[in-house]
């Protein structure tokens, strides 16, 4: 998938890519750590990192950026501060609607004058993969003129087992076909997708992103309580999704602040 995005070529990839930690070097006593999704390394003078971004909100790009940058000047410090071959490729997978109705299902950034279109620095590329529109041009145009990165977006939107086989047959071999197949079979409801900790942190990004947004769209009579009212109804849909995927009411109410007779209550509700 890298490869067709990025255009790197696959066997480099195969060859020589290696996770890397993904923690980013804290640079003030005050600063909280910073995490980016997966720092894949190709060599020393060659980093990929992979964000995957389930939901838009405001500040999504300059977080990206921030990760980005503080990954350039990490490589530099590793002793890359005169080497002109110097890559860092940053690619999104963006898993939301876009707002833009002609955003295309791949897009490719570069740092360039505003007037000139000259490209201020070759070796800082961001990709990002509109996988919603990806999914819509996969059904909707000829198949067979699309490209391999299409496809890719379309599997990462695939919402069931038959569809995720159907696509993965035209980008995979039978035996990664049968791993995938294979490791899908083995998730339940029950499978956790995050740690304790990171559902703690999703549940206070969504507060804020509700607060985010509110204040964005200069709202300035009643502010509070639709912020408010925003954060329970979100916090009650939550709470709703993560019973179905048969989470206990101690889990539940840690990540929510709920107690456990508010959760009983809102489970009664519905």
């Amino acid at each position: 998938m890298i490869s067709d995005i990025t255009g790197i070529e696959y066997e480099i990839l195969k060859d020589n890519i290696v996770l890397d930690t993904n923690e980013l070097p804290i640079s003030t006593m005050n600063e909280k750590a910073k995490r980016c999704d997966f720092i894949l390394r190709i060599s020393d003078n060659n980093v990929i990192n992979l964000e995957l971004n389930a939901h838009s909100y405001s500040g999504r790009k300059l977080k990206n950026l921030a990760y980005i940058f503080g990954i350039f000047n990490n490589t530099i410090k590793r002793g890359n501060k005169h080497d002109d071959n110097l890559v860092i490729t940053q690619t999104n997978i963006d898993c939301f609607k876009n707002k833009t109705s002609e955003s295309p299902p791949l897009s490719k950034i570069k740092l360039a004058d505003i007037e000139t279109g000259e490209v201020y620095i070759e070796n800082l590329v961001i990709y990002t993969l509109n996988v919603v529109k990806c999914h819509e041009l996969y059904y909707n145009d000829d198949i067979e003129k699309q490209k391999k990165y299409i496809k890719w977006g379309a599997l990462i939107y695939s919402s069931t087992k038959k569809e995720i086989e159907s696509i993965a047959k035209e980008l995979m071999n039978s035996q990664e076909r049968k791993k995938i197949m294979s490791d899908l079979s083995k998730l339940t409801h029950e499978d956790l997708f995050y740690t304790e900790e990171e559902a703690l942190e999703w549940a206070e990004w969504e507060r804020n992103s509700i607060a985010d947004e509110a204040r964005k769209e200069g709202l300035e009579e009643g502010i509070e309580q639709g912020i408010e009212q925003g954060i329970e109804k979100n916090t009650k849909d939550t709470i709703i999704s993560m019973i179905k995927n048969k989470a206990t009411l101690e889990f539940i109410s840690k990540v929510t602040g709920k107690s456990i007779k508010e959760i009983e209550n809102i489970i009664k509700e519905n």
